[in-house]
This record gives C-alpha cells, sequence and structure tokens, in this order.
C-alpha cells in the first residue's frame, strides 16, 4: 500500500510529439527515446492506475504489463496520432480500458478456480 506523506503526480508529463514519434520508430532495447519515455511516464502511469485500483500492488502488476504489452511493443506509441487529439487523453483512455480488461480477466480466473458452493454450504450459513 502506499505510505501516508508519500505523494506521486496524478499528472502526466507535457506531451513531447518528437519524443513520442523517435520512441514509436526505435527498436524498444535500442531505444533512447524509449528510455527517457518510460523515464517520464512511469510513475504518473503508476500513481494513474493506483488512483483507478486503490491497491498499490495490483497497479504496480498493471503499470508494468501496460508498460510490457502496449508501450515496449510501441504499440500503442504507433497509434498515437497528433491530428486526432492530445496524447494525454489518449494515454489516459488507453490505460483506463486496461485496467478494465485487466480486472475481467482477474474475476475471470477467480470465477474458474472457485471451489463450487453446494446447497448444504448455502443451508449451514442460514
Amino acid at each position: 500500500m502506499m505510505k501516508r506523506g508519500r505523494s506521486v503526480s496524478l499528472d502526466l508529463p507535457s506531451t513531447s510529439w518528437p519524443l513520442i514519434n523517435e520512441a514509436a520508430r526505435e527498436a524498444a532495447d535500442e531505444s533512447r527515446a524509449m528510455r527517457e519515455f518510460a523515464r517520464r511516464y512511469h510513475a504518473p502511469v503508476h500513481a494513474y492506475v493506483r488512483a483507478i485500483t486503490r491497491d498499490d500492488d495490483a497497479a504496480q502488476e498493471i503499470t508494468q504489463a501496460f508498460f510490457s504489452a502496449r508501450i515496449l511493443n510501441r504499440r500503442l506509441l504507433l497509434r498515437a496520432d497528433r491530428s486526432k487529439g492530445g496524447f494525454r487523453p489518449f494515454l489516459k483512455c488507453a490505460l483506463r480500458n486496461f485496467c478494465v480488461d485487466a480486472f475481467r480477466e482477474r474475476s475471470r480466473a477467480t470465477a474458474h478456480t472457485a471451489p463450487p458452493v453446494r446447497n448444504a454450504d448455502i443451508l449451514d450459513q442460514l
């Protein structure tokens, strides 16, 4: 859980379209731009996800998965289009959708692993 007194800004950094475009073009493992993008965005993305989940462990897991599945493979950065609007609203929408998908997946996994409820168990609770 987040410690009292420790605050991380939910504000995403100012958009640098040249940085986003450069990170989108270069291979993630060789990209100075990708490292800079991650340096600028990781903490605010984590704070935003934590505000949604209200659980630091889940937020860390989801943030790592988001960076791995959407940022490092450049998928999200390639879809960012300045002519269609700002990057920050685009990123926030992508994060919300990713969180929803993560919660749905977690719910499905929990539903499949939960032990079956027997009628006798229900009666015992009454």
